[in-house]
């Protein structure tokens, strides 16, 4: 069963012959590699070429600058088999990285096959199946054993009919995964560390605050919307994803030293909402002592991780 692996690719000389090196080696042979070059101005475009010229299960395509989910959808439309799968440029995966998806996903007759990422902290230490749908959003949205990157996964091609990655959105995994697991009956989570994730200092989510990165809060909040009205007993902890998103924004505004008096308003409206599901739910002590403090006094608790030098 052949798999196509999209990697969307911009500006990632320093670490894209790693990441191409892992993929072409792969105990699994049988892939479509769908490298989609975002307008790059370094060597990147000529490193893809390079590789393609080399090995025939490569295909580059050049495009003009548009985004990490306009090169994504790109590479989904040009997929032509049954399974689909992500890896960024920046990152890399361990060499049974698609036999261990595949090998999950089928063994399980799942719609989506998970894997660990290497050195996470809070993994699971054993596969677990999920076989229902609820169960499947459940473990998305309340459990945790289903995180929002869409990468570390292998789908079935056909979960993306009618749903594209949000052009323009700084968070389009958040945008999107919630929408996949939605049309998925099964989901097979295995417990081995296959992908690495690097945590690039250049990348947008290292940047200072911009008003994009509160398109967090959005992304959660369209995500609740879902949820309350397809699965109404998963409110509560989809309203603490909405919390987590405000935490996220204030701790990187922080960094920043940005209070901007409007975001803020906005942000203690929904510690007022929804405060109380996110202290139910599963984040970590210190979250929940920050969003603690944030609901008395916002700005206070801001100013304390700022000059506590907390960037994420």
């Amino acid at each position: 069963m052949r798999i196509s692996v999209v990697i969307p690719v911009y500006n990632s000389e320093q670490y894209l012959t790693e990441c191409l090196d892992s993929v072409v080696s792969q105990t699994y042979s049988d892939i479509d590699i769908i490298l989609v070059d975002d307008g790059s101005t370094d060597s990147s475009g000529r490193i893809c070429d390079s590789y393609a010229a080399t090995d025939s299960r490569i295909r580059v395509i050049h495009t003009e600058n548009r985004g990490v989910s306009m090169a994504r959808n790109k590479g989904i439309s040009e997929s032509c088999c049954d399974y689909l799968c992500f890896i960024d440029s920046d990152d890399y995966a361990t060499p049974d990285y698609i036999e261990y998806l595949f090998k999950l996903i089928t063994e399980d007759q799942a719609d989506i096959s998970v894997c660990q990422r290497i050195n996470r902290k809070n993994r699971i230490k054993e596969n677990i199946t999920l076989t229902s749908n609820q169960s499947c959003m459940a473990a998305f949205v309340k459990d945790a054993n289903i995180d929002s990157v869409v990468w570390g996964k292998l789908y079935k091609r056909s979960l993306f009919d009618g749903i594209l990655f949000p052009a323009g959105k700084r968070y389009e995994d958040e945008y999107t995964i919630y929408k996949l697991i939605a049309k998925a009956e099964r989901i097979s989570i295995g417990c081995g560390q296959k992908y690495h994730y690097r945590d690039n200092p250049e990348s947008f989510m290292n940047r200072p605050f911009s008003d994009s990165d509160y398109e967090l809060i959005e992304a959660m909040s369209e995500q609740k919307a879902f949820i309350e009205q397809r699965y109404p007993d998963l409110v509560s902890p989809a309203n603490a994803r909405i919390i987590y998103g405000v935490n996220s924004c204030a701790v990187k505004m922080s960094a920043s030293g940005i209070y901007r008096e409007d975001l803020l308003s906005e942000m203690r409206t929904l510690y007022k909402a929804y405060e109380k599901d996110f202290l139910k739910g599963k984040s970590s002590f210190s979250a929940k002592l920050f969003s603690v403090l944030a609901s008395i006094n916002l700005k206070a608790a801001m100013k304390i991780l700022h000059a506590a030098g907390v960037r994420k």
